[in-house]
């Protein structure tokens, strides 16, 4: 990271912030051919959620305040670019508990936009949501699992 801008602070409960950061990301991408790329989504987006032991947890889960995790990063590359899997790079789900949504979005002609937002409505996690808690995180880990595909245009 080059710089850091802290854009907005709020010292009163529940904590908000907001942090825009600039920089090069050295080699997150792995070339298949000459003519496409491959980017890891877990290897640029640093996803936090909520989680517990699975086996062992019999209590609710309570936490300082509600839960959310947005992640927002424009890439810019020095060719002009196509994603190729753009239709399955979309995931937008939300239950009773909270919601997780992905989006891709190509941006002019050598730009790409992630949005990763993960929201927990409330501070109790009550064990009779763990269930829906589950959902959540498994929609946030199958984007974090996938793979963009972008063709390089000549």
């Amino acid at each position: 990271v080059d710089t850091i801008y802290a854009k907005t602070e709020n010292k009163k409960y529940p904590f908000k912030y907001s942090v825009a950061m600039k920089g090069k990301l050295d080699k997150f991408y792995n070339y298949i051919n000459e003519t496409t790329i491959v980017i890891s989504i877990e290897e640029i987006l640093n996803s936090r959620k909520i989680e517990y032991d699975k086996l062992h947890r019999n209590l609710d889960i309570l936490l300082p305040c509600a839960f959310t995790d947005i992640q927002d990063l424009i890439i810019e590359f020095h060719q002009p670019i196509r994603v190729i899997n753009q239709e399955i790079l979309k995931k937008d789900m939300a239950n009773a508990l909270g919601s997780y949504k992905f989006e891709l979005i190509p941006l002019e002609g050598n730009k790409l936009h992630l949005i990763s937002t993960y929201v927990i409505k409330d501070e109790l996690i009550k064990k009779s949501s763990f269930g829906n808690l589950d959902e959540i995180n498994e929609a946030s880990n199958e984007m974090s699992n996938s793979r963009i595909i972008l063709g390089i245009k000549k």
